[in-house]
Protein backbone atom coordinates (compact mmCIF):
# COMPACT_ATOMS: atom_id res chain seq x y z
CA UNK A 1 0.00 0.00 0.00
CA UNK A 2 1.40 2.93 -1.20
CA UNK A 3 1.42 6.19 1.78
CA UNK A 4 2.84 9.31 -0.03
CA UNK A 5 3.99 11.00 3.31
CA UNK A 6 5.63 8.11 4.62
CA UNK A 7 9.32 8.08 3.16
CA UNK A 8 11.08 4.38 2.80
CA UNK A 9 13.37 5.53 5.84
CA UNK A 10 10.45 5.50 7.76
CA UNK A 11 9.47 2.19 6.89
CA UNK A 12 12.51 0.66 7.45
CA UNK A 13 12.76 2.01 11.19
CA UNK A 14 9.76 0.70 11.43
CA UNK A 15 11.15 -3.12 11.22
CA UNK A 16 12.74 -2.96 14.61
CA UNK A 17 10.13 -2.23 16.77
CA UNK A 18 8.18 -4.77 14.96
CA UNK A 19 10.89 -7.37 15.96
CA UNK A 20 11.16 -6.12 19.10
CA UNK A 21 7.92 -6.45 19.76
CA UNK A 22 7.10 -10.03 18.16
CA UNK A 23 10.15 -11.21 20.44
CA UNK A 24 10.30 -9.23 23.30
CA UNK A 25 6.22 -9.46 24.41
CA UNK A 26 6.43 -13.30 24.83
CA UNK A 27 9.77 -13.41 26.73
CA UNK A 28 7.76 -10.48 29.12
CA UNK A 29 4.90 -12.62 29.42
CA UNK A 30 6.96 -15.64 30.93
CA UNK A 31 8.96 -12.89 33.22
CA UNK A 32 5.95 -11.32 34.25
CA UNK A 33 4.73 -15.09 35.88
CA UNK A 34 7.53 -14.91 39.05
CA UNK A 35 6.25 -11.30 40.52
CA UNK A 36 2.27 -12.59 39.37
CA UNK A 37 2.69 -15.62 41.92
CA UNK A 38 4.49 -12.94 44.25
CA UNK A 39 1.50 -10.89 44.35
CA UNK A 40 -1.26 -13.80 44.59
CA UNK A 41 0.79 -14.76 47.63
CA UNK A 42 0.92 -11.56 49.13
CA UNK A 43 -2.73 -11.48 48.89
CA UNK A 44 -3.52 -15.35 50.01
CA UNK A 45 -5.46 -14.25 53.33
CA UNK A 46 -7.03 -11.08 51.63
CA UNK A 47 -11.05 -10.76 51.30
CA UNK A 48 -10.66 -10.46 47.73
CA UNK A 49 -7.81 -13.58 47.41
CA UNK A 50 -10.18 -16.05 45.12
CA UNK A 51 -10.57 -13.07 42.41
CA UNK A 52 -6.67 -12.19 42.42
CA UNK A 53 -5.98 -15.91 42.42
CA UNK A 54 -8.67 -16.44 39.34
CA UNK A 55 -7.35 -13.53 37.49
CA UNK A 56 -3.66 -14.66 37.37
CA UNK A 57 -4.87 -18.30 36.87
CA UNK A 58 -6.77 -17.51 34.03
CA UNK A 59 -4.10 -15.09 32.37
CA UNK A 60 -1.51 -17.44 33.05
CA UNK A 61 -3.48 -20.48 31.94
CA UNK A 62 -0.60 -21.21 29.00
CA UNK A 63 2.61 -21.30 31.22
CA UNK A 64 0.00 -24.29 33.64
CA UNK A 65 -0.34 -25.85 30.45
CA UNK A 66 3.40 -26.05 29.84
CA UNK A 67 4.07 -26.80 33.48
CA UNK A 68 1.76 -30.10 33.48
CA UNK A 69 3.42 -30.76 30.23
CA UNK A 70 6.68 -30.86 31.16
CA UNK A 71 8.26 -31.64 34.49
CA UNK A 72 11.27 -29.69 33.47
CA UNK A 73 9.18 -26.19 32.24
CA UNK A 74 7.18 -27.04 36.23
CA UNK A 75 10.75 -27.36 37.72
CA UNK A 76 11.87 -24.09 36.23
CA UNK A 77 8.44 -22.23 37.13
CA UNK A 78 8.80 -23.01 40.46
CA UNK A 79 12.12 -22.47 41.02
CA UNK A 80 11.71 -18.61 39.17
CA UNK A 81 8.88 -18.23 41.33
CA UNK A 82 10.35 -18.96 44.72
CA UNK A 83 12.79 -16.20 43.73
CA UNK A 84 10.18 -13.68 45.04
CA UNK A 85 10.57 -11.40 47.89
CA UNK A 86 10.41 -12.38 51.44
CA UNK A 87 7.70 -10.01 52.10
CA UNK A 88 5.57 -13.10 51.24
CA UNK A 89 7.37 -15.33 53.93
CA UNK A 90 6.96 -12.72 56.28
CA UNK A 91 3.30 -11.82 55.99
CA UNK A 92 2.83 -15.33 56.46
CA UNK A 93 4.54 -15.52 59.36
CA UNK A 94 3.54 -12.84 60.85
CA UNK A 95 -0.78 -13.90 60.27
CA UNK A 96 0.57 -17.25 62.09
CA UNK A 97 1.34 -15.37 65.10
CA UNK A 98 -1.82 -13.31 65.27
CA UNK A 99 -3.74 -16.56 64.69
CA UNK A 100 -1.82 -18.17 67.70
CA UNK A 101 -2.23 -15.20 69.74
CA UNK A 102 -5.59 -14.94 69.11
CA UNK A 103 -6.32 -18.22 70.54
Amino acid sequence: MYNPGMSERQKKAAWPWIIACIVGLPVLYVLSFGPAWWVAGYYENDVHAHQISHAIGRFYRPIRLVMDRSDFAFKAFCWYADLGPDFVRRRKAAQKRLDASSL
